[in-house]
């Protein structure tokens, strides 16, 4: 049976996988591992933003008796908001790419 990992006994399972198994090379593949977390961040961003807006309408909806009114404004805020946080973030990107400096939100009048 052959093993794509080494086994030594002496130092565990995963010995000699640094010398003989690369999975990337973070320093040549760093652009595309950038792009992946970028559109990892703004799925969990979208999503989120969805989510939490639904868990506030469900509640004022079960609070105040209302059948899915609020449910539906809120989710329609969630995906609006999601949506924004999604652009600013992609604008954000997009200025580290070309060496602009992005702008300190603390700071705006």
């Amino acid at each position: 049976m052959n093993y794509i990992v080494p086994f030594d006994s002496r130092q565990g399972a995963l010995a000699g996988a640094s010398r003989s198994l690369k999975i990337f090379d973070y320093k040549k593949d760093k652009a595309w591992i950038e792009n992946i977390a970028l559109v990892s961040q703004l799925g969990l961003t979208v999503a989120g933003s969805i989510l939490f807006c639904l868990a506030i309408g469900y509640f004022l909806d079960k609070w105040l008796g209302t059948k899915a009114l609020f449910k539906i404004i809120f989710i329609l805020l969630g995906i609006a908001g999601g949506g924004y946080t999604a652009y600013r973030q992609i604008e954000g990107a997009l200025d580290l790419k070309a060496g602009k400096k992005p702008p300190d939100d603390r700071n705006a009048e």
